[in-house]
């Protein structure tokens, strides 16, 4: 915080964490990693989509290899920000709930090609693994605020 002149900055001796402290905290290390690998890539679209308990959104991205998304009945409502990077062969997916987790599902338009996800500890590409697998499409699980990115090149 800059203080305004005349003013002195707050003593940081006086401050404490608040509840969302952790969430941060835990976001902040994976933005490293994740945003080191998105910072040469070319955005190409962003979508916030939302729903209730299973309702199903479509995502309308030209070319997506995400062709829908829905909220798996794992609360009242859900709500899901798609971002596309590279003519849309990266997708990040972020779980816009600060409060929850949630189980994306998803209904992926190519099931030959390999979909791969980048660890957000190492930085490593590797192939995505679904969290449900049992369940129908690709369950992918966020706790909040939490994100993943996922790429198909």
């Amino acid at each position: 915080m800059t203080p305004t002149p005349g003013h002195t900055a707050p003593p940081i001796s006086d401050q404490v964490p608040g509840s969302k402290f952790p969430l941060v905290q835990r976001i902040n290390g994976k933005l490293k990693v994740l945003g080191d690998f998105l910072l040469d890539r070319v955005s190409s679209a962003v979508l916030n989509l939302s729903g209730q308990s299973s309702g199903t959104s479509r995502v309308a991205v030209q070319g997506s290899p995400v062709v829908a998304i829905n909220g798996t009945e794992t609360g009242p409502d859900w709500s899901y920000m798609l971002g596309f990077f590279d003519g849309n062969a990266t997708v990040l997916l972020m779980n816009q709930d600060s409060n929850h987790p949630g189980l994306a599902s998803l209904e992926l338009a190519d099931h030959t090609k390999t979909m791969m996800e980048v660890d957000p500890s190492t930085g490593v590409v590797r192939a995505a693994l679904d969290d449900s697998p049992y369940l129908p499409g690709f369950q992918v699980s966020l706790l909040a605020g939490d994100a993943r990115l996922f790429s198909w090149q």
